[in-house]
């Protein structure tokens, strides 16, 4: 759940659909605008949404990473132009700095948009030296960063937490 600068909720229910909240009726609706340019309204599965510094509200779909832009109606497919296969299987993403949208996916690793400059960063396209590019992601099912720059990984399948650190090329193991 996420809100916009106007008041307006953002929920995506069990269903994986995307219900809007007025702030001063309460009133739910179903979000059924669809993606800008549409010809045909397909099904939509919402898996997770975030707003981002500038009032943009980021949603992760099935395979697809779109922005609803502050004061639109539509979706627009940020993610349709990527040379990219696969799918983003941990079904979230975080944000960082209200910027950078970090996912993360089997074909191709630990991808990186940034929201402001348009730019995407993966395992095969990545504009700087940063180690956390090279890092194998198997069935890692969440990913965060902390304050001292480490990464963050969860294996509930091995049932394990894993520590990046991309200064040192560190990997730390913590079994649950």
């Amino acid at each position: 759940m996420t809100g916009d600068d106007n008041g307006f909720l953002y929920i995506i229910d069990d269903d994986e659909q995307l219900w809007t909240c007025h702030p001063s009726s309460g009133k739910y609706t179903l979000y059924q605008a669809g993606f800008k340019g549409e010809m045909k309204k397909e099904k939509l599965t919402f898996l997770h949404c975030q707003k981002d510094n500038r009032g943009n509200i980021w949603f992760l779909l099935s395979g697809k990473l779109a922005v609803l832009k502050a004061g639109q109606k539509h979706l627009t497919n940020v993610s349709e132009q990527w040379p990219l296969c696969g799918e983003f299987h941990n079904n979230r993403f975080f944000m960082e700095e209200g910027r950078f949208i970090w996912m993360l996916s089997k074909e191709n690793g630990i991808i990186r948009y940034d929201t402001q400059k348009e730019v995407l960063s993966h395992r095969q396209n990545h504009h700087t030296n940063e180690k956390i590019f090279q890092f194998e992601v198997k069935d890692e099912n969440i990913f965060a960063k902390d304050k001292s720059g480490n990464y963050w990984f969860s294996d509930a399948k091995i049932r394990h937490i894993k520590k990046y650190n991309p200064l040192s090329g560190e990997n730390t193991f913590f079994t649950f």
